[in-house]
């Protein structure tokens, strides 16, 4: 796990190049949060603006 502060926020990020196992885990909790009752979330906060909070690098 890497961290940055940018403003207000502190900014968490998973490293690249990932290690296999945890590939896979993120994986795994992806799906998991695209199955009930986790869609409804999703659906949710897709809608809202987080570009505050996200600085895009080459794993998002």
């Amino acid at each position: 796990m890497q961290s940055r502060r940018h403003n207000n926020w502190t900014i968490y990020e998973i490293p690249c190049p990932q290690h296999p196992i945890l590939a896979a885990n993120i994986s795994e909790l992806k799906s998991t949060f695209e199955s009930e009752p986790y869609a409804k979330d999703s659906a949710r906060l897709e809608k809202i603006d987080t570009s505050v909070a996200c600085i895009p690098s080459s794993c998002c």
